[in-house]
């Protein structure tokens, strides 16, 4: 019996406690390693006031550590990327705190994009992604022109709609299908050259193909935006319908311009697609009118010829272009003719004149500037940068990973052969495709799409591969950068860069941003250290 009553007093204790463990007393709560306990929310600020982001976290596990991001709402293609912000630079401090500050905030971070990464040692996490509104803007383009297709001899209309703080002006470009782009003149074909909606009037089929966009820009600040790119696509006029008599031609006297100095090697040949420009209606006939016998100008196919086995020299020209509309026009240069098969970094010779205003989006003042560091005008008296058109260079528009290798085959056939004889067709870059491709600047499948913008890394990568390896001697000591691994893709060719003095990365550390876009500024900068040993910077470690 006692032994029963023991038994029974045995459950009831451990029942009881049991009851006591699961209902009477509370269920402890166990905190999550990592959490975000306050996201940050959106702002809104004036141009040129200050804001802030603000995220709150907890960690059981010590320490915290914030890393803020951010990039440019609806980005597409490499760009889309965040940037972390390292350090305290530009409008920001605070990035790698709980609070992200932005002081003095202008327009261009407009519906740009900010979250959080948050670090315990252990472990990491993200903020939510929150959008900075920046008021008011000076322009802000709210609606893009639409491509066009169109029946020939029928009107095609592109338009684009744009606010702003002050009176907007517009001003129209055309691009030729090789993407060049210029402003559209006063013509009888357009109409609205210079207001919100463009007029093309009776398109002819010569232009399928063609670009349009739109330059917005604050009458106040001087602020412009640019459109986004707009297609027309022209149909021939079915057989059957009425014949549209053609514009008649107007006259316009000849001019033909080049580079003061060109070098070319014997055997070899410059046309007019890559060294000089014709002009004129009618047509206009250029002649050679002054230098050796044995240096021809072939006037149908626009080219000037070298003869194979013209002894080393310089060797002035003169070219005539006459279309019967007074005056003539001609070119005035001087020939530098070298023995065939010369290589080396002494074929890089100065061929054009950089004078401070030819491009009036250039600020001379800025890094890239002739008050600078002077890579713009370094690059363009080589021969080796243009305008995006005759008066703007877009120094801080992107460039394209096509134009990183159209530049990279210059630079290596200039280096390999003292002059670069490339004849563009269509599309304008398949002879410098083919080309880098067949020299190994390039491989096969080495990119998804040439036409988009380039990163960082890739002009690297591009850049390394145009000139032997012999000429990237070592200049400054490479033991770690903070973004890029030396194993990691295109790693062997950053790290060489930078030992050789043509990159130095965005600060202090030699941070490099490798998957951004690159402006073309940078890509001048960049190859102007290449072709220009003098002015890479030395001495340095990271």
């Amino acid at each position: 019996m006692k032994r029963k009553l023991k038994k029974a007093l045995s459950l009831f204790l451990a029942l009881a406690f049991l009851y006591c463990l699961f209902v009477v007393l509370p269920v402890p709560v166990f905190a999550s390693p990592l959490q975000i306990i306050t996201q940050p929310v959106s702002r809104e600020v004036a141009a040129g006031g200050s804001t802030s982001f603000t995220v709150e976290a907890d960690s059981n596990t010590g320490t915290l550590f914030f890393l803020w991001a951010y990039r440019l709402h609806g980005a597409r293609g490499p760009s889309s990327a965040f940037t972390y912000i390292y350090g305290d630079y530009g409008i920001f401090t605070g990035a790698n705190t709980a609070t992200l500050t932005l002081t003095n905030v202008t327009a261009e971070y407009d519906d740009y994009e900010f979250y959080c990464a948050v670090f315990d040692g252990e472990d990491g996490i993200f903020s939510d992604v929150v959008r900075l509104t920046v008021n008011p803007i000076p322009v802000r383009i709210t609606g893009q022109p639409a491509s066009q297709s169109v029946a020939e001899g029928s009107n095609a209309t592109f338009t684009v709609a744009a606010t702003g703080t002050a009176t907007l002006s517009y001003t129209w470009w055309f691009g030729y299908p090789n993407g060049l782009l210029f402003p559209i003149p006063d013509s009888e074909m357009y109409d609205g050259v210079n207001t919100a909606t463009l007029t093309v009037k009776s398109v002819p089929l010569s232009l399928n193909g063609y670009m349009y966009f739109c330059r917005v820009t604050n009458t106040e600040s001087s602020v412009t935006k640019e459109s986004d790119l707009a297609f027309l696509t022209v149909a021939p006029a079915p057989s059957d319908a009425p014949k549209i008599d053609p514009q008649p031609a107007v006259s316009a006297v000849p001019s033909i311009t080049g580079p003061i100095a060109l070098r070319l090697t014997a055997g070899y040949a410059a046309t007019s697609t890559d060294v000089f420009t014709i002009a004129g209606t009618p047509a206009p006939t250029v002649e050679k009118i002054s230098g050796d016998a044995r240096i021809t100008w072939d006037d149908a196919a626009k080219r000037l010829n070298i003869a194979t086995g013209l002894e080393a020299g310089v060797y002035p020209i003169v070219l005539k272009a006459s279309n019967g509309v007074s005056p003539d026009a001609e070119l005035t240069f001087t020939l530098t003719v070298e023995a065939e098969g010369a290589s080396g970094i002494g074929n890089f010779v100065r061929i054009n004149t950089y004078a401070p205003g030819m491009y009036s989006d250039m600020d001379e003042d800025a890094w890239y500037g002739s008050s600078k560091e002077r890579v713009v005008a370094n690059a363009y008296e080589y021969g080796l940068v243009r305008g995006k058109t005759a008066a703007t260079f877009d120094p801080t528009g992107n460039i394209k990973v096509v134009e990183a290798i159209a530049l990279a085959a210059r630079v290596h056939s200039i280096y390999t052969t003292g002059m670069e004889s490339f004849t563009q067709g269509e599309p304008w870059y398949q002879v410098y495709a083919d080309y880098a491709l067949a020299n190994g600047i390039i491989a096969a499948n080495d990119f998804d799409d040439i036409t988009r913008a380039a990163t960082r890394a890739e002009m690297a990568y591009i850049f390394s591969r145009a000139l032997p390896q012999s000429e990237f001697p070592e200049l400054n000591i490479v033991n770690a950068l903070p973004d890029v691994g030396v194993d990691g893709k295109y790693g062997d060719e950053i790290y060489m860069l930078y030992k050789a003095g043509i990159l130095t990365g965005s600060d202090i550390l030699g941070t490099f941003y490798p998957n951004n876009s690159i402006t073309r500024a940078e890509a001048a900068g960049i190859i102007s250290r290449v072709k220009l040993p003098d002015t890479r910077i030395s001495g340095k470690t990271y």
